[in-house]
């Protein structure tokens, strides 16, 4: 079935009913009989005359017309974007469940290849050389296999992904769709808009009746949603611990960080060629990503501190290797 753009539908409409007015208007031969009274002047010279009567006011005109056509637009745009937006998700839904299909088919090797001992593997390294670029990431497998379980169990675990996945869901949709927060308000009385986009900008804001607003107007619309808040991340912290323990790990902070992660102070960051990557505060680094790391490093704080933010983690970690040298 042939789809067609809202945008030249409409536009194919307005011009072809405008094409039947003009027609209709030049098939008049009596104007002045058809329009029901006398007029002593002719088409060309009422233009003439209206033209100069607006042009005092062409640029208001130009304004005006500028607006319609913006509001008209949009009117016609915004469906289209709405709906693109709805396509998006639901394929990033798709691809989840695609992800978790193909993992639960391939849960059977990593077991598999834990089979072998490693002696086989180096004789497979001598065998066939270019198995040497996938030593690393080999290597990797063979060190967790502690953590590894049997093909049934790796199976269920990875079939029961996209259904972990969802505490992040929710709170995505949650925070990037749903919650609203007040305008913040500067000392002159003028509101600004908060959003998580405007949020770190006006908090570093000079004005400090502005930055207390800001930071109120956040807080305040999360705080109405405290509960929800509370339960999404009671859920995320249960299919934590619901993995850890499935793995045999002792807690959740080390399945996250995994038996190799070791201190800044324990890291030879003293070494050439070291490179430091940090992830963002809200998800962190990715899977593949720490997988691509030969360690993965964490800083010691107080008790008193939950975490520290990405750039001072950064600060830290520079500081440490700048004294080391």
């Amino acid at each position: 079935m042939m789809s067609l753009n809202p945008l030249l539908l409409v536009g194919g409409v307005i011009g072809t009913v405008s094409v039947l007015l003009l027609i209709a208007y030049a098939c008049v031969k009596d104007k002045k009989t058809a329009m029901g009274f006398e007029r002593s002047m002719a088409d060309g010279e009422i233009l003439r005359r209206l033209f100069g009567y607006a042009k005092p006011y062409l640029r208001q005109f130009v304004v005006v017309g500028f607006l319609v056509l913006f509001s008209i637009s949009y009117d016609i745009a915004s469906p289209l974007i709405v709906g693109y937006i709805e396509e998006l998700v639901v394929g990033d839904f798709e691809l989840k469940s695609l992800y978790v299909s193909v993992a639960s088919a391939c849960a059977w090797f990593t077991p598999e290849l834990l089979s072998l001992d490693q002696q086989a593997m180096e004789a497979f390294y001598q065998q066939c050389p270019e198995l040497e670029l996938y030593r690393r990431n080999l290597d990797r497998i063979f060190r967790r296999k502690e953590h590894t379980l049997s093909p049934a169990e790796e199976a269920l675990l990875a079939s029961a992904g996209e259904m972990a996945a969802q505490p992040d869901n929710i709170y995505s949709m949650f925070a990037d769709a749903d919650l609203t927060f007040a305008d913040a308000v500067d000392s002159q009385g003028e509101k600004h808009p908060v959003t998580h986009g405007t949020y770190g900008p006006l908090l570093y804001s000079q004005d400090r009746t502005l930055r207390k607003s800001a930071f109120e107007s956040c807080y305040a619309g999360y705080g109405q949603f405290r509960n929800t808040c509370a339960a999404t991340l009671n859920a995320q912290t249960k299919q934590l611990k619901f993995f850890a323990d499935a793995r045999k790990y002792p807690n959740t902070l080390a399945a996250a960080l995994d038996r190799s992660a070791m201190t800044s102070d324990e890291a030879r960051l003293d070494r050439d060629g070291v490179a430091v990557v940090i992830g963002n505060e809200g998800s962190g680094l990715s899977t593949e990503m720490i997988e691509a790391c030969g360690k993965t490093v964490f800083i010691p704080i107080s008790a008193r501190s939950e975490s520290l933010n990405a750039s001072v983690a950064a600060s830290i970690f520079l500081w440490e290797m700048r004294r080391r040298r």
